[in-house]
C-alpha cells in the first residue's frame, strides 16, 4: 500500500515550504519511493484527494480542550469551520508565549510528546500553522475526500490523515535531523524488525531539514501502521496513547507515534 508523509508549512506563502515523501508498505517492509515538492497547499489537497491512502501530517490537528470552550463552544467541528480569516483566527488567541511550566496551553497529545504549544505566538510561532491546517483539513471534510483520524469515522475509500511530529521520532532515535545518514535510520528501524529502503537517488544527496521531516513523518506512518494497526480500527486505543489522550481525542486528538 501507498503511504504518505509531508512536512508541512504554516506560512502565507508556502512556496519551496511544502515535501511530500512517498512510500511503499508490504508487512514490515517500507520501501521510500521519493519526496517531491508541493508548490502550494491547493497542490496538497489535490494530491491528498486522488491518492486515497494514508497520510502523516505535520501539524496540529486541534486545540487545548479549554480553548475549544473558550472559543468554539467545545467543539471540534465548530473550531475546524469557523469563518476566520488569518488575521481574525491570530487576534483571536491574542499574543501567548510558549512555556512548558503553563500545561493550559497544550493538549494531552502534546504533553506526551513533550510537543509544541499548538497556540503559542511566540518564541515559537505556532499559529499560523494552526490556521493553515486547520483550513486544509475544512476543505476535504468539506469535500467529503478524507477521514481525520480521530475525529471522524474511519472510511478506507478514501484518503485517511493523521497527526504526526517528527521531531518526537527525531529525538527517540535520538538521532540529529542535521547530521544524520540514511544508514542510520534504516538500522535504528532494523533493530526493531521494520526494513527501511531508501532510492539511491537519495543516498549521498543532503536533505534539507524540510525534506527529512517529510521523510520521518512517511516513515513513523508506516511504522504505527505495521506495529499498531492504526490504520485499520479507529475505535481501539493504540497502545501508545496515554488514557488522558485517549479521553480527550474527540476535543483534542491524539499525534502518532513510535512507542
Amino acid at each position: 500500500m501507498k503511504i504518505y508523509g509531508c512536512d508541512f508549512s504554516g506560512a502565507r506563502d508556502p512556496e519551496c515550504k511544502i515535501f511530500v515523501t512517498v512510500g511503499e508498505l508490504r508487512e514490515h517492509r517500507l520501501e521510500i519511493c521519493e519526496i517531491s515538492h508541493c508548490e502550494e497547499r491547493l497542490d496538497l489537497f489535490q494530491y491528498i484527494v486522488e491518492s486515497k491512502a494514508a497520510w502523516g501530517l505535520d501539524f496540529p490537528f486541534s486545540i487545548p480542550e479549554n480553548y475549544l470552550r473558550k472559543f468554539f463552544e467545545g467543539s471540534w467541528e465548530t473550531y475546524i469551520h469557523a469563518p476566520y480569516d488569518r488575521k481574525s483566527f491570530l487576534d483571536r488567541f491574542g499574543r501567548i508565549r510558549h512555556s512548558a511550566k503553563d500545561r493550559s496551553i497544550f493538549r494531552e497529545t502534546d504533553l506526551a510528546v513533550q510537543g509544541k504549544s499548538p497556540i503559542s505566538s511566540t518564541p515559537i510561532a505556532m499559529l499560523n500553522m494552526l490556521y493553515g491546517g486547520r483550513k486544509l483539513l475544512k476543505y476535504l471534510l468539506k469535500m467529503k475526500q478524507a477521514c481525520i483520524y480521530p475525529f471522524t469515522e474511519l472510511n478506507l475509500q478514501v484518503s485517511r490523515v493523521y497527526e504526526v511530529y517528527p521531531s518526537h521520532t527525531w529525538q527517540v532515535m535520538n538521532i540529529s535531523r542535521k547530521h544524520y545518514t540514511l544508514r542510520q535510520i534504516s538500522d535504528w528501524f532494523g533493530e526493531r524488525d521494520f526494513r527501511v529502503t531508501f532510492p539511491r537517488a537519495l543516498e549521498g544527496a543532503p536533505l534539507t531539514e524540510d525534506q527529512s521531516d517529510s521523510l520521518i513523518a512517511c516513515v513513523t506512518m508506516g511504522y504505527c501502521i505495521w506495529k499498531y494497526s492504526v490504520d485499520s480500527d479507529w475505535n481501539r486505543k493504540p497502545v501508545f496513547a496515554t488514557d488522558a489522550e485517549w479521553q480527550k481525542r474527540s476535543a483534542e486528538g491524539i499525534t502518532l507515534r513510535i512507542n
